[in-house]
C-alpha cells in the first residue's frame, strides 16, 4: 500500500504512515486496490520517456528557418517604404522588426518543446528545457553560413557574372540545405541528451 498523503510505501497492517502519521484505512484486498490506483492518479506518472520527444527539435527548426525567411522578406517590404524618410525614422522602424523577430523566431522551440514534453514528468521536463537553448545557435549557424555566401555571391551579381536573382536563390537554398543537416543534427542532439535525462537524473 502506499500513502496517499505522503505518498511513502507502507505495510497493510499499520494504522497510521510512519512516515506522515497519515490515517490508513483497514488493509482489506479491496482497499489496497482502490488506494494503489488513488496513488497514481495522485501523482505524476510518467506516460512517456522524455527521449520520445526529441522530434520537437528538428521540427520547430524547419518551422523557425521557414518563418525566418518571411520576416526577411517582410521586413525589405516594410522598410522600403521607409527608405525615402528620414534616416531616424528607418532605423527605428528596423530596430522594432528585429526585436520582433529575435521573439518570433524563439516562440517555435519552446511551442513545440512545451507539446512534446506534456506527458512526462515536471522534473525531466525542467531539465531538458535547456536543450532549447541549444537549438537557435544550430539555427544561427546556418544563417552565417547563408550570409557568407550572400557576401560571395552579391559581387558576382555586381560584375555580372550572375543576376541578382541567381545570388538570392543561392543564398536561400543554400540556408535551407543547412537547415536541414542541423535540423537532422539536433535530432539525435538532442534524443541523446534526452535519454542521459531518462537514465540518470529523473528518480
Amino acid at each position: 500500500m502506499y500513502c496517499l498523503k505522503c505518498g511513502s510505501e507502507i505495510n497493510g497492517v499499520l494504522a497510521f504512515c510512519p512516515n506522515c502519521g497519515e490515517k490508513i484505512d483497514s488493509p482489506n484486498t479491496e482497499n489496497i486496490v482502490y488506494n494503489q490506483m488513488q496513488y497514481n492518479a495522485n501523482q505524476r506518472v510518467i506516460a512517456k520517456p522524455l527521449a520520445k520527444c526529441a522530434w520537437f527539435a528538428p521540427v520547430a527548426m524547419i518551422v523557425s528557418g521557414i518563418l525566418g525567411l518571411v520576416i526577411e522578406t517582410l521586413q525589405s517590404i516594410i522598410l522600403s517604404n521607409f527608405s525615402s524618410g528620414s534616416e531616424v525614422q528607418y532605423y527605428s522602424i528596423s530596430a522594432v522588426i528585429s526585436l520582433i523577430s529575435f521573439v518570433l523566431l524563439l516562440l517555435p522551440y519552446f511551442i513545440f518543446y512545451i507539446i512534446a514534453s506534456a506527458n512526462t514528468d515536471k522534473k525531466s521536463a525542467k531539465i531538458g528545457a535547456l536543450s532549447v537553448l541549444v537549438l537557435p545557435f544550430l539555427k544561427s549557424i546556418a544563417s552565417i553560413i547563408s550570409s557568407l555566401v550572400w557576401y560571395i555571391c552579391y559581387p558576382l551579381s555586381l560584375t555580372s557574372k550572375i543576376t541578382s536573382v541567381s545570388a538570392v536563390v543561392i543564398k536561400d537554398a543554400v540556408y535551407y540545405v543547412f537547415i536541414i543537416i542541423f535540423a537532422i543534427l539536433s535530432y539525435f542532439i538532442t534524443a541523446k541528451y534526452f535519454k542521459l535525462i531518462d537514465e540518470n537524473f529523473v528518480k
